[in-house]
């Protein structure tokens, strides 16, 4: 009887020990399961400002070229007005306002980058 008693206590105490195992293992669990909602969460955030950053630089250099090519063509209407060339309707003031827009904008996209 004494053998069957201490038997039982040994099992008794492993199935305890097995059981605070499975707890501890339990809680690893929901910890990692945590910490990968959060990673999901992050490599969300990450993508969306990604593509965020791409829609901007592509806005950017979308209005970039009109103003790029505005900016050249005042160049070769001040070239004709200054060499004397016949440009009808065109004065000096009307080749300023490129030049601002470009300028206005190089201010801006500093802060886009």
């Amino acid at each position: 009887m004494k053998d069957r008693e201490k038997t039982r206590r040994r099992l008794m105490n492993r199935l305890d020990g097995l059981r605070e195992g499975i707890d501890k293992l339990q809680e690893a669990i929901s910890k990692f399961q945590k910490s990968e909602e959060q990673m999901q969460e992050k490599i969300i955030e990450y993508e969306t400002l990604s593509a965020l950053g791409r829609l901007t630089a592509n806005v950017a250099h979308e209005i970039r070229n009109p103003i790029t090519v505005i900016e050249r063509a005042n160049g070769k209407i001040k070239e004709r007005l200054c060499a004397g060339t016949e440009t009808k309707g065109i004065s000096g003031s009307d080749f300023i306002g490129g030049k601002k827009i470009g300028r206005n904008f190089k201010g801006c996209s500093y802060f886009l980058q």
